[in-house]
């Protein structure tokens, strides 16, 4: 029984550390964004791409990553996601161009949507019902106090250290995550072993997504982007048709 306990309490910190460094993050590049525009004497419309990029990947792999861990364990993926993340923030430390961020942003994007299709979870894993709720609370308090933090922390190292040293702070943040995940982190979950791969179903959600929320982020740029926006719409609604109709669905819209 103690044992259990000590379990679920080394799983949830090493959740709530990975949340409040993804959090802290993203809610404190904002901030930097001005000083990396000026650096690299992007315009504002490019660098805000280094948002953007970051949310558009995040969410167009969110599902397939979540539908994969599932299929091969939540914990390698949680991992893996958690080590490529630490890895492009340090490696934006080194950029030379506003490009060069925004790729590793993305890449940070995507190692991000393997960190957050599968926290939670872990988490309603390793907790039994009972006490599942607090488990989960205590993990959406840390990602606000991320969210709340980052803005003021970030805006201070942003003025007096300049914008890399969020991304070294975050990488300290990411190794800690990284270590506790490696220490404390044990066992393996896995959603629905056995369970089939939904390649159409992820390319016509990837797809749709890629194409809507492009074609919204450019509508004002693009004469094109209507159109964009009017496929993303088709793909999506060709991604519901199917998944009603399959099935090992990566969405269970049945629910």
């Amino acid at each position: 029984m103690t044992d259990d306990i000590n379990k679920q309490r080394t799983t949830l910190f090493t959740v709530m550390i990975t949340s409040f460094m993804t959090t802290f993050m993203a809610s404190s590049i904002n901030l930097a964004l001005p000083a990396m525009g000026l650096e690299f004497g992007s315009s504002a419309v490019l660098a805000s791409w280094a948002i953007t990029g970051y949310i558009l990947t995040s969410a167009i792999f969110l599902l397939p990553f979540g539908c994969l861990a599932d299929m091969y364990g939540r914990q390698n993926f949680y991992r893996l996601g958690t080590i490529l993340y630490t890895f492009f923030t340090l490696a934006t430390v080194i950029s030379n161009s506003m490009q060069m961020v925004i790729l590793f942003r993305l890449l940070q994007g995507l190692s991000s949507a393997m960190i957050f299709s599968t926290g939670m979870a872990i988490l309603s894993s390793a907790y039994p019902p009972q006490t599942r709720g607090r488990a989960l609370g205590y993990s959406v308090a840390v990602t606000y106090l991320g969210l709340t933090i980052g803005p003021v922390l970030g805006g201070m190292m942003n003025h007096y250290l300049g914008w890399r040293s969020i991304f070294f702070l975050t990488t300290l943040l990411g190794l800690g995550a990284v270590t506790a995940i490696q220490l404390w982190l044990r066992g393996e979950w896995s959603g629905t072993p056995g369970k089939k791969f939904d390649v159409a179903g992820s390319l016509l959600y990837m797809s749709g997504l890629l194409a809507f929320l492009y074609g919204l982020s450019s509508i004002s740029d693009s004469q094109w982007s209507p159109y964009l926006v009017l496929l993303g719409i088709a793909f999506l609604v060709g991604f519901v048709i199917w998944e009603l109709r399959i099935d090992y669905p990566i969405l269970q819209l049945h629910l």
